[in-house]
């Protein structure tokens, strides 16, 4: 996913910081060779510049408030720079996945029988309800067996 943090101005801006959760502070400078932000023009006009952050959504460290300031000097008014700051808070979402094994099953009457049923992805933690009928009647029950936390996965 990527980000644009577009900054413009009545002069060309001389300076541009990103504020991230997860890498800290990244600059840009007219002055500088050496950027942690890349900007580039826009509309071929010195006035407008976009810059580009690219963000590793297969990971929840990514999410988080985004600050994006632009400065501009302004030397004829007895300051150094002006400022303007806008923000984006990027949520990162993965969708819950169920597997209940076997589907179906046949048994005798008398028999014990092992049911497995997993989720996996989203956040943790998990919360699973085992529903089950019986002669018409509902009933529910959960116990939590099995917690991978590595793999952010529980089955019961």
């Amino acid at each position: 996913y990527q980000i644009t943090c577009r900054v413009e101005g009545a002069k060309a801006p001389h300076k541009v910081t990103l504020v991230t959760p997860s890498s800290g502070t990244l600059t840009w400078s007219s002055a500088s060779s050496s950027n942690s932000l890349q900007c580039k023009t826009v509309d071929n006009s010195e006035n407008k510049l976009n810059c580009l952050r690219s963000i590793n959504t297969n990971q929840y460290q990514g999410e988080g408030k985004y600050t994006c300031t632009g400065y501009n000097y302004l030397p004829n008014l007895g300051t150094p720079e002006k400022s303007s700051s806008s923000n984006l808070t990027l949520v990162i979402t993965k969708d819950v996945m169920v597997d209940f094994t076997p589907s179906s099953k046949e048994i005798e009457y008398g028999q014990s029988v092992s049911l497995r049923c997993s989720a996996e992805g989203g956040r943790a933690p998990h919360f699973l309800s085992v529903n089950h009928e019986k002669g018409g009647e509902g009933g529910k029950g959960v116990s939590l067996v099995e917690y991978d936390k590595e793999n952010n996965k529980i089955s019961v």
